[in-house]
């Protein structure tokens, strides 16, 4: 239970000091290419459990559309240029915070 606290203590303390980078990435992504903000991708966490990964969007809409997902390589071009910055800097992993928060 206070690990459970503390997650939840570190994981808001990371989205209040990062909270200009959540409006300036949706926006850049938005922007760029009037696609969803947003990319959503089931995992399997501890014990089996599938959640729901949630990402800044840093690839073209629909990506995976055509093909199976498949591992991004060095200049895909699927990867958009904010993209590249998000990947760059994992910034792309910033909502991942919430996962954290809602996890019960």
């Amino acid at each position: 239970m206070i690990k459970r606290l503390f997650d939840i203590f570190l994981s808001s303390i990371g989205i209040i000091t990062s909270s200009p980078l959540w409006v300036i990435f949706p926006l850049a992504v938005k922007i760029e290419d009037r696609g969803p903000i947003f990319y959503f991708q089931e995992r399997v966490g501890k014990r089996g459990r599938i959640f729901r990964a949630i990402k800044f969007r840093s690839m073209i809409k629909d990506a995976e559309k055509e093909i199976w997902p498949v591992q991004a390589v060095e200049n895909d071009p699927r990867v958009t240029k904010v993209g590249r910055i998000l990947r760059a800097t994992a910034m792309g992993e910033l909502p991942q915070l919430w996962n954290i928060i809602l996890w019960m």
